[in-house]
């Protein structure tokens, strides 16, 4: 890894950046995989009402070039010498936002959010789901193929992006529009 610039030889690095629940991290690795340099920046989730969990994208986009500049500064290193970057974020954490402005139309809504836990009580007693599992309990039987015997325990979660998207469409008209 490595860079010719100038008649010289530019050693190179690749940036890690994790975005969590709790932190941002970032590390900047050599070609032997070794840590050169390292930050962190706290992420400080909003809880707005009773089971929702929120994060300000504002905020985890100034965290994230905090920990990208220190990382690199950490290994005393220029920004230019990065070859690559990889990237990790959360799970199911979404926001949505304006194309027209790049704007968002509300914080990120966090994995841990739980305000779509009636709509997913809802579909997993629905008709729908049990047809599904008994159709499922049915094939099983008949074939005894695990996959049919899975497919007929399946259950949603609040955990599924879906149905936190599915109630921020009912609930903020902005989305929608």
């Amino acid at each position: 890894m490595g860079s010719r610039r100038n008649g010289f030889q530019k050693e190179s690095f690749i940036l890690s950046v994790d975005v969590g629940t709790t932190s941002i991290r970032c590390h900047v690795y050599d070609k032997e995989a070794r840590i050169r340099g390292s930050c962190t920046s706290k992420v400080e989730p909003l809880y707005p009402e009773v089971g929702h969990v929120e994060m300000d994208p504002d905020a985890l986009w100034k965290g994230l070039i905090t920990v990208v500049k220190g990382a690199v500064q950490d290994a005393g290193v220029q920004m230019c010498q990065m070859e690559a970057l990889g990237i990790s974020t959360q799970r199911a954490t979404f926001t949505t936002w304006d194309r027209r402005t790049g704007v968002p139309f509300h914080n990120f809504i966090s994995w841990q959010d739980q305000r779509a836990a009636d709509l997913v009580k809802s579909w997993n007693r629905s008709c729908t789901m049990k047809v599904i599992h008994g159709v499922m309990k049915v094939a099983y039987f008949l074939t005894r193929h695990k996959r049919s015997l899975a497919a007929s325990l399946i259950v949603f979660s609040t955990q599924h992006v879906t149905f936190r998207l599915v109630w921020m469409l009912a609930h903020y008209k902005q989305v929608c529009g």
